[in-house]
């Protein structure tokens, strides 16, 4: 090989590996902000189903689907744990459960879902809300 051969391969290596490590960076950075984007929109999606749930009249101001989510599957609980309505099929687990009696705030990751937990107060009441979905 001619060292102009060796050298423009040298050179189209280099260039690359850099442009790789590039594409790499910028790919695993998205990839965060995308999923922290998803377990905010959850966040406001579960906020929004205990309203609904606690005051019927706010389904006119703000539609189910507000968030852009494609099919949240919701169950919301009340203080001592016990169901009050489900939406979906995707079971919560006991634990989960258990844990949100000791803690305001819940994420998780199962499978192809991401489940947030969350407690809220309305009327005097407290309500634990879990919203799941594919991301």
């Amino acid at each position: 090989m001619k060292i102009r051969q060796q050298l423009a391969l040298r050179v189209t290596i280099v260039c690359a590996l850099i442009t790789g490590g590039i594409l790499v960076f910028i790919f695993l950075l998205t990839r965060g902000f995308v999923h922290t984007d998803f377990v905010e929109r959850l966040t406001q999606q579960s906020r929004l189903e205990v309203l609904h749930y606690a005051r019927p009249q706010t389904k006119d101001i703000m539609p189910p689907g507000s968030f852009l989510l494609v099919n949240p599957e919701t169950s919301i609980y009340s203080n001592d744990g016990k169901l009050l309505q489900q939406k979906g099929s995707y079971p919560i687990p006991a634990s989960w459960i258990a844990f949100m009696k000791k803690k305001d705030v819940f994420n998780a990751q199962r499978g192809a879902y991401t489940t947030v937990g969350r407690k809220y107060t309305i009327n005097g009441n407290r309500y634990t809300v879990f919203v799941s979905d594919k991301d």
